[in-house]
């Protein structure tokens, strides 16, 4: 009954090995739909600029999440034979700037990649634009082991000698945060999905809503268990959530 309650002051996010704790000065709502839609207005540049900066600040936390719930626990064996997370940089030998060619070459590395392994992969990949205009990929990868030359060959083929990097993660924690450093507001990606990721994908995080907070001594068994990597504590203050203060434990 808990977690239909419409108002909590306390929120626990669990994605993989990261567990968050929020808990709030002000009540918050959840579940209930506007009666009245506001009619809408003409915003100034400085409101759409801050719309398109809060659009990418939540799709980089929906990104984060959405990896550590499914690479989380995912094995980091770097071993013939084994699955294991690898993230993968592919860029360009030419100044790239087509986002559909970039769409098109991408499926087609990934499946290629799926038909030499003869397996499905999962993945989530990130498109970036860099200042001059030049659109280049970053990608956590769960699949089976490949040597980096068969990886780089099979980009290559797609369109010339571009760039390739690959590094093991395997003793990365919190690896959402490991894709979504190079996740950035730009405008060219506005409307346009800014991540992409496999069908196999689909873990959501855990999230429980209280009414008040329970005072959950989370740091303390993971730390008495010994399962604690870290754990940072931060607070922020807004008109409408008072001030929040947040506790993040790996």
């Amino acid at each position: 009954h808990v977690s239909r309650m419409p108002n909590f002051r306390y929120s626990l996010t669990v994605a993989g090995d990261v567990v968050t704790e929020k808990i709030y000065e002000k009540f918050q709502c959840a579940g209930y739909a506007a009666n009245k839609r506001k009619p809408r207005r003409e915003l100034s540049p400085e409101e759409q600029e801050e719309n398109r900066r809060r659009s990418a600040l939540r799709a980089r936390k929906t990104l984060i999440d959405a990896v550590n719930a499914n690479f989380g626990w995912a094995r980091r064996g770097f071993r013939y034979g084994d699955k294991s997370v690898k993230f993968l940089t592919l860029t360009y030998k030419e100044n790239m700037t087509d986002y559909a060619r970039l769409s098109g070459d991408f499926d087609l590395f990934k499946h290629r990649l799926e038909y030499h392994l003869q397996e499905k992969i999962q993945y989530v990949c990130v498109p970036e634009q860099q200042k001059r205009g030049a659109w280049h990929l970053h990608i956590m990868l769960y699949c089976s082991f490949l040597p980096i030359d068969t990886l780089k060959r099979l980009w290559n083929e797609i369109r010339g000698e571009g760039g390739f990097n690959v590094k093991r993660v395997q003793h990365v924690h919190n690896v959402g945060k490991y894709i979504g450093k190079d996740f950035e507001e730009n405008d060219a990606l506005t409307g346009r999905k800014r991540f992409w990721c496999s069908q196999g994908f689909t873990r959501c995080p855990t999230r429980f809503r209280l009414f008040d907070n329970p005072n959950l001594d989370i740091k303390g068994v993971l730390t008495r268990r010994k399962l604690l990597a870290s754990c940072s504590e931060s607070s922020f203050e807004s008109e409408y959530t008072g001030n929040v203060f947040v506790r993040q434990c790996v």
